[in-house]
């Protein structure tokens, strides 16, 4: 395929990955969870605001500060309150393409970039007027930062540590991310990323954490989550809903499709190459660790457990599998997709 094609590939797959972020988006009327979204953006002033969320509210305050002031300009309405979570959304698709490609093949960032445009996950999400697309955005820049850093073996302090703050102050569970990767640094990736450097990140970060500790704390004395499958399986499901959306339930067809999915991402784990490698091993460790704390809380503690405060690694599953499906055939890659 020459450029001028590629341009046009690109282009066309980019262009229904923002139609269809933006079509309907007054469809369906406002949800429970949208309700109390706007219920905040209805407020005094932001300081009430920040208030209100403090007490009323488990999440971090910016992005119900963000749809305020986008509320307070066209007012309160389906549109008004979704258009901000499908514009980080829409953006997620040119962060997310500029990810792949930084470390994968052409091919494999093609593939991950038609399966990130029309992921009916993801486009559910940049529907709803919460915080999840806006959580899905920052989590993919701390994690492109994390990993430029391994590949290069020169911590990129500046963008980790502001990208870091966003994402603490746009979700709790940005702390379990960071967790994560202080984890894996101490673990296995000391000697590719400076300890001093990460330290002194860590520190910075920590000292603007501290005003979101009230935040933090109500999340973790809340409430139980209402799950709909028993916790044993709930990992499986919520793959599945990653991959294949929230309205299809597991059937024959879709076993099948899991099944290969997940030989295509077994495919990927076993066969990548020396130049990759670590970059697939690091998004596999992230997503599995991301997943498995709230699933071992659920159990032993409190359940917890929810999708939609896991999609951020709907990106690295979609990444896995594009590379396991660019070993296809030509025609084997077209039935695919």
């Amino acid at each position: 395929m020459n450029n001028k094609n590629k341009q046009i590939l690109f282009y066309a797959i980019v262009f229904f990955g923002i139609f269809l972020r933006l079509f309907k988006l007054n469809y369906p009327g406002i949800t429970v969870d949208e309700y109390i979204t706007s219920n905040f953006c209805s407020g005094k002033n932001l300081l009430y605001l920040i208030f209100d969320t403090l007490a009323n509210n488990p999440h971090p305050p910016l992005f119900f500060i963000l749809e305020y002031i986008i509320t307070s300009i066209f007012g309160i309405s389906e549109i008004s309150i979704r258009i901000l979570p499908a514009l980080f959304s829409i953006i997620s698709i040119f962060v997310f393409y500029k990810f792949v490609r930084s470390f994968f093949s052409e091919k494999i960032s093609f593939i991950a970039l038609f399966l990130f445009c029309f992921n009916p996950y993801l486009i559910y999400y940049s529907h709803d007027a919460r915080m999840y697309p806006f959580f899905l955005l920052v989590s993919i820049l701390i994690i492109y930062y994390f990993l430029m850093s391994i590949k290069y073996n020169s911590f990129l302090f500046v963008p980790f540590i502001f990208w870091s703050i966003i994402g603490l102050y746009v979700h709790n569970y940005t702390f379990n991310l960071l967790l994560i990767l202080n984890f894996l640094v101490f673990l296995k990736y000391y000697e590719e990323i400076r300890l001093n450097q990460w330290i002194k990140a860590n520190i910075i970060i920590f000292l603007f954490w501290v005003p979101l500790i009230p935040f933090y704390i109500k999340n973790v004395l809340g409430d139980a989550y209402s799950l709909k499958v028993g916790l044993w399986l709930a990992p499986f499901y919520t793959i599945k809903n990653f991959i294949f959306g929230l309205t299809i339930n597991f059937n024959f067809f879709i076993i099948v499709a899991f099944i290969f999915i997940t030989f295509l991402i077994f495919n990927a784990i076993i066969t990548n190459r020396d130049k990759t490698k670590k970059q697939i091993n690091l998004l596999v460790e992230i997503s599995l660790l991301f997943i498995a704390i709230p699933w071992i809380e659920s159990i032993i503690l409190t359940p917890v457990y929810s999708d939609r405060t896991l999609i951020i690694i709907v990106p690295y599953i979609i990444i896995l599998v594009s590379i396991g499906a660019s070993y296809l055939s030509k025609n084997g890659l077209t039935i695919f997709l």
